[in-house]
Formats: structure tokens, C-alpha cells, sequence
């Protein structure tokens, strides 16, 4: 945001060797403290490992055998990552197939899934804590 005014505090420069000016920059800023959401029961999944707390969202870690199916503890929105293993990722709108590294998403409007492990699996799952139900 630029104001009518006779200072500029530049906070990058693109290369072109100007001075910067940060600490001025920063201590002009108006700080409007943010209210962080309630801090809610998280919904847990048998077995499952909570693997944040202080965090705006709630992750567990969750093993699963060959063959073993569960549900997502709740209503989206969830994101699934996949660890280790191979699982399924399960909901009304069709069946995705998630490797190590690769991530699934779930909408808030889905109203159920879940996942199946084709080989033992290790994947975490997240929410926002706002939207835990």
C-alpha cells in the first residue's frame, strides 16, 4: 500500500542494489492481534498418534495392515498423505490410489470417507481444528 507521504521504507529491491530498509518497514506495521479459534476435542481414529498440538490444524499418524479399512473420523475437509505403503483413498465420488509422498484431499461437503490399505501403510491425516465437529 502506497500513501501520500515523503518516506519509503523499500523492503526488496529486485536486484538493483538500493538500501532496504526492514526494521523500519516492520515497526511501522500496525499489529491487530489475531483471536486463534477454540482449541476443541480433537476427533481421534482408533490406534491413531496425534502428531501436532500446537498447531491451527490437528495430524495423527495412523498404521494400518493389508486389507484393513478406516474411516476418517468426521466430516471434511481433510488432507491424507501417504508415507509408507499403498492406500486407497474412499468417498462417494470414486476410489484414488495414494503412494508415499502423494496427498489426497477431501472437501468439507464429502460426507464420508475413508482408507484402505492394498499393502501395510503409514499415512497422517489432517483438519483444521476450527472445523472439527
Amino acid at each position: 500500500v502506497q500513501e501520500t507521504c515523503d518516506t519509503t521504507y523499500r523492503v526488496f529491491d529486485f536486484g538493483r542494489g538500493r538500501e532496504v530498509h526492514l526494521a523500519q518497514a516492520q515497526a511501522c506495521l500496525e499489529r491487530i492481534p489475531r483471536p486463534r479459534p477454540p482449541r476443541q476435542q480433537p476427533l481421534s481414529a482408533p490406534g491413531s498418534q496425534a502428531i501436532t498440538t500446537a498447531s491451527p490444524f490437528h495430524f495423527e499418524q495412523v498404521r494400518l495392515a493389508a486389507g484393513a479399512r478406516q474411516g476418517l473420523p468426521g466430516p471434511g475437509p481433510w488432507v491424507v498423505v501417504v508415507f509408507d505403503g499403498v492406500a486407497e483413498l474412499q468417498t462417494a465420488d470414486g476410489v484414488v490410489s495414494l503412494r508415499p509422498g502423494q496427498a489426497g484431499v477431501v472437501p468439507a461437503c464429502a460426507a464420508e470417507a475413508a482408507l484402505e490399505a492394498s499393502a501395510n501403510a503409514a499415512f497422517g491425516w489432517a483438519r483444521p481444528l476450527g472445523s472439527l465437529g
